[in-house]
């Protein structure tokens, strides 16, 4: 080998000796790939609490909507609750109801102090009514109800608003509010 190379191994060594004499200092620093599933990991586990979050808000709705339903019953109504499992953007209420010849639109909300209802869920109650029941439109009613603990808060929406394009960007029920709809019980004849 030439000088050159053995000078340079003949470096390498002493500074091995060197290092071998005294413990080596490690800074811990997770590699990428320690970082990545440690990342992954709360991720999941974030996932797995939004899921559960997200069961938890279905479950309270589909309960409010079955209260409804057999609310709607007692009263004398023929209702159904419309299983649609996630927001879509077909004309789809969350229950119809059918009192003699009225036909009710419900979205539903459940909360504790107040309900907000946005423009686009209570523009497709309309849309709905409007496309898919072929009768006139003083028979037909979009409502918002908002089911407040153990209270209850109906709200019809005006069709003028809805044809006119003046739908508000939303609608807010308080508990405290009055509603502008009632249901009175059909008393048995006979």
């Amino acid at each position: 080998m030439p000088r050159a190379c053995q000078s340079a191994e003949s470096v390498y060594e002493s500074i091995n000796k060197f290092q071998l004499s005294r413990p080596p200092i490690v800074f811990y620093q997770p590699s990428l790939e320690r970082r990545g599933l440690r990342q992954q990991r709360e991720e999941n586990v974030l996932k797995e609490v939004d899921k559960i979050a997200l069961r938890r808000w279905r479950k309270r709705g589909f309960y409010s909507e079955s209260v409804l339903v057999r609310l709607l019953q007692k009263r004398g109504c023929r209702a159904v609750r419309i299983p649609v499992s996630n927001p879509s953007l077909s004309p789809l209420p969350d229950i119809i109801a059918r009192k003699d010849l009225e036909i009710y639109a419900f979205e539903v909300k459940n909360a504790s102090y107040y309900a907000y209802f946005p423009k686009q869920q209570i523009d497709k109650l309309f849309r709905f009514l409007n496309e898919l029941i072929p009768i006139e439109k003083g028979h037909k009613h979009a409502v918002v109800a908002a089911h407040l603990g153990k209270k209850w808060i109906f709200k019809e929406i005006s069709w003028g608003d809805w044809e006119k394009d003046k739908l508000p960007e939303k609608v807010r029920l308080l508990k405290r509010d009055r509603g502008n709809l009632s249901f009175e019980e059909v008393k048995p004849t006979g």
